[in-house]
């Protein structure tokens, strides 16, 4: 055991960081390395924090060596990271500390994927997004928690409003089809809610109660 700690580390002073995809191959096994120690002995705190620190900093080094420096690169799998660190000591954290956490990592990881598509036009970064928020929501359906669901389904929302405001700024024929399309929304669930009323309120209690058995 001592071997599988104290050989891996004495291997950092040999590491050639002046050529990045190496060392990213190298610390790609120490990842392995301590995620096996983890799943296999008692150690699994420990050897999680360090399988998830040599994972990052992999995947710092390839996007410092390909010169892809934009920061969801980095805050994203970071997130994750957070997200299964948490996982791994969550018998030593109490529910309401183990959910407050779990949602500051999830909010990273949305801002990170959100910040781009709402400051600037760019269409790469507003698919990454979607797929990102369209990706936690299925992820909170499937675990049953409720903060993946709302901040995935307020940051997709967010993002596209601000993405046809801008559109609709640029050209007022495309702004001016929105506000339409927004009002005739706008109309048509009001009709719909006039029709519907005492269904769509008792429908509205059984997803709220079916929410309320959720992790938080």
């Amino acid at each position: 055991m001592a071997g599988a700690w104290l050989f891996p580390l004495a291997g950092l002073l040999t590491v050639p960081w002046s050529q990045p995809f190496v060392a990213m191959a190298l610390l790609v096994g120490y990842a392995a390395h301590f995620a096996a120690l983890a799943a296999f002995t008692k150690q699994k705190g420990p050897a999680s924090l360090m399988s998830v620190a040599a994972f990052n900093t992999a995947l710092y080094l390839v996007w410092l060596g390909t010169g892809s420096g934009e920061p969801q690169y980095y805050a994203i799998p970071a997130g994750l990271s957070l997200l299964l660190l948490l996982r791994v000591f969550r018998t030593g954290l109490s529910r309401d500390a183990y959910a407050q956490l779990r949602a500051l990592a999830v909010t990273g990881i949305y801002v990170a994927g959100a910040w781009k598509p709402l400051l600037f036009n760019d269409g790469e970064a507003m698919l990454l997004c979607v797929f990102l928020c369209l990706v936690g929501v299925g992820a909170g359906i499937a675990l049953r928690i409720r903060s993946y669901v709302y901040l995935g389904s307020a940051f997709l929302v967010t993002a596209v409003a601000a993405n046809l405001v801008r559109f609709g700024m640029r050209d007022h024929r495309v702004g001016a089809a929105f506000l339409s399309l927004l009002g005739l929304m706008v109309v048509g669930f009001m009709v719909v809610l006039s029709a519907h009323r005492a269904a769509l309120l008792q429908k509205y209690a059984r997803v709220r109660d079916l929410l309320a058995t959720w992790e938080g």
